[in-house]
């Protein structure tokens, strides 16, 4: 069975481009995780930019959605750069340590405690995270 990592990293920001590139950053970190052989969570993605077209879309209900996701089908948590800077990173940083969540802030951490189950020549690019 996969290691399923739970990606959490900044989203919101008043300067759109900056959420742009958060989410650009989550996804390319994502994509190596599944390179090599890794499942992922990535809030970023699930509910990509529901803030600008449903009003329904509150910042507390995704919270608690991703919390959800994290403690029951996630293995690990992997916190991406500028997490520090997130109330919401925060937060789910919080909830993995309270629950003994195995917690990374690279992906060569990760990878060192739970080796990877494809290992190709041309290895993805594992500074990220």
């Amino acid at each position: 069975m996969k290691h399923i990592v739970y990606v959490a990293g900044p989203y919101n920001n008043d300067d759109r481009s900056i959420v742009d590139e958060n989410i650009g950053r989550a996804r390319e970190v994502a994509i190596t995780l599944m390179e090599f052989g890794y499942g992922v969570i990535v809030p970023h993605l699930n509910t990509y930019k529901f803030e600008e077209r449903c009003d329904r879309a509150h910042y507390e209900d995704f919270q608690e959605l991703y919390i959800k996701l994290m403690l029951k089908g996630s293995d690990s948590v992997l916190m991406l750069q500028g997490w520090q800077d997130s109330e919401g990173c925060k937060m789910e940083k919080i909830v993995a340590e309270a629950l003994d969540h195995p917690l990374f802030f690279t992906v060569k951490e990760l990878m060192k405690e739970f080796p990877p189950t494809i290992l190709e020549e041309a290895s993805p690019n594992i500074n990220e995270g």
